[in-house]
């Protein structure tokens, strides 16, 4: 179609496939990097409730720290869900603290992973 608009709505399928966080250790920093850029490219301000506060008082703080859960949880494979589902529902700000501590941190990931693999062995 000539002059057809080159803007699509989101599939499930090309680039936004990338924003899957699949929960391995390793991946995390740059899964973070592409979903809090993700919320700048929504602009609906989402940023502003996920990210530390900038000085930028934001009346509407609740609903869009809420939406920014709603867009996270998109993008979470099952065991990371489990991880904010109880300390951090609803809160798209608590939610991301939980994963950066637990994915960013140097010794509980590695801890969690040897605890899975010794219960698991037949």
């Amino acid at each position: 179609m000539a002059g057809a608009s080159t803007h699509h709505l989101p599939t499930g399928y090309g680039p936004r496939t990338r924003l899957y966080f699949n929960g391995q250790p390793e991946t995390y920093t740059v899964w973070e990097t592409r979903f809090t850029s993700y919320l700048y490219t929504l602009d609906k301000g989402l940023h502003k409730a996920i990210l530390p506060a900038d000085g930028d008082d934001d009346n509407d703080f609740d609903t869009k720290n809420k939406w920014a859960y709603a867009e996270l949880v998109q993008f979470l494979d099952e065991r990371s869900l489990q991880l904010i589902i109880k300390d951090a529902r609803d809160s798209g700000r608590d939610a991301l603290k939980v994963l950066r501590s637990h994915f960013q941190s140097t010794e509980k990931p590695r801890i969690l992973e040897l605890y899975e693999e010794l219960t698991t062995i037949k």
